[in-house]
């Protein structure tokens, strides 16, 4: 699955308010990100700006489980960009 493919599943997941399945796709995400290596330099770097905003959102987390969505916006659109940048 490509960067812009795991991408597109963390949006969609935040996008239907499914937090269980936010939290998978980016848990999903970051597996992808430890052990995926293309022959693509290109895609080697958006695997490696996904697995920033992985980590990112992953911070924003509160202790008590909720997400910080006032400081949100930059990841998702760093998200966006990458599904889109994987449309070419």
């Amino acid at each position: 699955m490509s960067a812009a493919q795991c991408a597109g599943r963390i949006l969609d997941a935040w996008n239907h308010a499914d937090f269980c399945q936010f939290e998978a796709e980016l848990e999903h995400a970051a597996a992808r990100c430890r052990k995926d290596y293309s022959r693509s330099l290109l895609e080697d770097e958006r695997r490696e700006l996904l697995e920033s905003v992985v980590i990112s959102l992953r911070r924003m987390r509160t202790q008590t489980g909720d997400w910080q969505t006032q400081s949100m916006k930059t990841p998702m659109d760093l998200l966006r960009h990458l599904c889109h940048a994987g449309v070419h």
